[in-house]
């Protein structure tokens, strides 16, 4: 067994200068339309969800 298999994993690797942090980036993500091909919609509403009895 060697030092490096119990290693802790690093939660915040190093950042490279060159990349822009996830956190950093503005992007807007478009409202995608789920359907299916009969035009049935899937997307998922938690308040059309009934809670359980």
């Amino acid at each position: 067994m060697t030092e490096g298999d119990n290693a802790p994993i690093n939660p915040d690797p190093p950042h490279s200068p060159g990349t822009p942090r996830l956190e950093d980036l503005d992007v807007e993500v478009p409202n995608v339309e789920r359907t299916t091909p009969t035009g049935q919609d899937v997307r998922h509403d938690a308040a059309a969800v009934e809670p359980p009895d």
